[in-house]
């Protein structure tokens, strides 16, 4: 009788439990409204949410938010030192569109978690470029730049073209970083996990496997040095 209680009690917890999560959501309305957001001087961008991001370079930083007219006060917006923030104050529901616009004349540093996806409409150009996702969003933007530095964790996958001299990667987790369209002298790039991996290599590469991962190279690397633990290849295109 105690067991059953028990079980009970149990399943009624986890019933409420999963139908409180949407209990704070808001839903949209399905009127789509536009607002630009007055902001300070940035270079950093660190994004948390379900938006799709559109980024382009600019003479003047500029941030404009498209969403149901009922969320669009949800949506927060604040620079810090010189690091824009941009998050969901409540969880959305039923988002009829959902849309971030940023004009930025210098970009050093890119920050992605959740679910965000990001486009940039021409290569950003940047001597020195550090971009980190987590989560399962989805990047797909040009660059042209001297140094990039690429830190990925999660599900998420990244497509990502243009020029660079020195490109470093460090993949974690069942996600993909697609570089074939990304010409670099040297590249330096780790895959943990499941993930899997395309570079283009001219000059030198050195690439470590550990776990299933994979790594996929082209563009005939004069040196290449690779190590792989675990199931998980490095394999030349």
């Amino acid at each position: 009788m105690q067991k059953s209680l028990f079980i009970l009690s149990f399943i009624s917890v986890a019933i409420i439990s999963l139908s409180s999560c949407n209990i704070f959501c808001e839903k949209g309305t399905g009127n789509t409204t536009s607002e630009l957001r007055e902001v300070l001087e940035f270079d950093e961008i660190d994004i948390n949410g379900q938006a799709t991001v559109f980024i382009e370079q600019g003479p003047k930083v500029k941030v404009e938010v498209q969403i149901d007219s009922n969320l669009l006060e949800f949506v927060k917006t604040k620079v810090s030192g010189m690091e824009l923030k941009i998050y969901d104050d409540k969880c959305f529901e039923e988002v009829s569109k959902y849309e971030i616009h940023i004009t930025v004349p210098k970009l050093t540093k890119l920050y992605v978690d959740g679910s965000v996806s990001i486009e940039s409409g021409s290569p950003i150009k940047s001597n020195n470029l550090y971009i980190k996702t987590k989560g399962s969003g989805n990047i797909n933007i040009g660059v042209d730049t001297d140094d990039l530095e690429i830190v990925t964790k999660g599900s998420g996958n990244m497509k990502i073209s243009g020029r660079t001299s020195d490109l470093e990667i460090d993949l974690d987790g069942s996600g993909s970083i697609d570089a074939f369209g990304l010409i670099a002298k040297k590249v330096d790039a780790d895959v943990e996990g499941a993930g899997v991996c395309n570079i283009n290599a001219s000059e030198k590469f050195y690439g470590n496997v550990g776990g299933s991962g994979k790594i996929y190279y082209k563009g005939n690397p004069k040196k290449v040095k690779t190590d792989v633990s675990g199931s998980g290849s490095i394999k030349a295109k």
